[in-house]
């Protein structure tokens, strides 16, 4: 009876290693910042729209033995979250966010690449996430555009688990949005 009882274990426990390793979906939500570092200089009534051209909602996978079905991937509500906070974010800067009008100025960020990287070493290894952003502003007959980046690493000892990786994705992302947010040559295209 002992034996058997190993045995269950011993599949219990692979079985749930197993799991542990299943696909992640990351839930995008990152926190901007409050700080105004750009404001409004005149009344500017703004579009504000988040398009996700990439191919696949896979931006990586976990590594370890199990690499093949260890893929981690945005969620579908990414581009709706993104939208929200980003408009949210310009309409406390004092810009008027408008959805169907047309607007003196149309913004659309697209997320051009999100990359979840492990970098196995001996004793530690590394997370390393690359995020590139574009964003395109519409204003008359003119055009702006400009890439966003940010590559963050990060050292671990053991696979984080999917509430790690939502953080160190979120947070990365947090900060390409901040750059973004804080371009002057980009709010001075929107106000003239």
């Amino acid at each position: 009876m002992k034996m058997r009882e190993l045995i269950l274990l011993a599949w219990l426990t692979l079985l749930l290693h197993a799991c542990a390793l299943s696909p992640q979906v990351v839930v995008i939500d990152p926190e901007l910042s409050t700080e105004a570092s750009n404001v409004a200089l005149k009344p500017v009534s703004l579009k504000v729209d988040v398009e996700d051209p990439r191919s696949s909602p896979i931006i990586g996978q976990r590594g370890g033995i199990y690499k093949e079905t260890s893929h981690i991937s945005t969620d579908q509500a990414m581009t709706a979250t993104l939208q929200k906070k980003l408009s949210a974010k310009f309409s406390a800067l004092g810009y008027t966010v408008i959805s169907k009008e047309s607007p003196d100025a149309y913004l659309t960020i697209n997320t051009s690449s999100i990359k979840y990287t492990v970098i196995e070493e001996k004793l530690l290894n590394q997370i390393q996430i690359d995020i590139e952003l574009e964003a395109v502003v519409q204003k008359g007959n003119r055009e702006f555009r400009r890439n966003y980046t940010v590559s963050r690493k990060k050292d671990v000892v053991k696979t984080p688990d999917m509430e790690d990786n939502e953080i160190l994705v979120n947070e990365s992302l947090a900060i390409v949005l901040q750059n973004l947010l804080s371009d002057e040559l980009l709010f001075d295209f929107i106000d003239n």
